[in-house]
């Protein structure tokens, strides 16, 4: 039996606590109370968080994953990384299919040496997708430098940011 007032075990039929003296005559003394020592209290506590903290994260990436509003605008670097992602790989002489939409008629400029941003904008009445116009230096199979403005169209496909398609201005 343990006492109610200081948690200290009564040995025995005792009818007093030997460390505080309270007595029987007293309804909580008749309490069987098992404290646990204050360390599993505070692992329970931490575990608790964890546990907490896990589903919070869980639910914040469902949520992610099903909202995509504002994604692939001109104010989300993915865009802009899909496009010059695109656009390295031209100038290493790959074709950077990776970058495009799935169903998107996939096209390439010839020999890219230099590629500079010059504006990024939302497509009006089309949520999740922007435009981004660059400078891009290249040149002709006959190799005659030639720097022409392109625009980027980039959308949203599934996860991620594609190129839907690239018009010479």
């Amino acid at each position: 039996m343990y006492c109610a007032f200081c948690g200290n075990e009564i040995p025995g039929t005792g009818q007093f606590c030997p460390s505080c003296g309270k007595g029987e005559f007293s309804a909580a003394f008749r309490i069987p109370e098992r404290r646990e020592p204050f360390w599993v209290d505070t692992l329970k506590k931490i575990v608790a968080a964890f546990v907490i903290l896990f589903a919070l994260a869980f639910i914040l990436r469902t949520y992610e994953g099903m909202a995509p509003a504002n994604r692939c605008t001109s104010k989300d670097s993915k865009a802009v990384v899909a496009v010059e992602m695109a656009l390295s790989s031209w100038r290493e002489g790959r074709l950077g299919g990776e970058y495009w939409k799935s169903n998107a008629e996939q096209k390439r400029l010839f020999a890219v040496r230099d590629f500079e941003r010059i504006a990024g904008y939302e497509l009006q009445g089309k949520p999740n997708a922007s435009a981004y116009t660059y400078r891009i230096d290249s040149s002709t199979k006959a190799g005659t430098p030639i720097t022409k403005n392109w625009t980027f169209y980039v959308v949203l496909e599934g996860e991620d940011c594609r190129i839907a398609d690239v018009a010479e201005e």
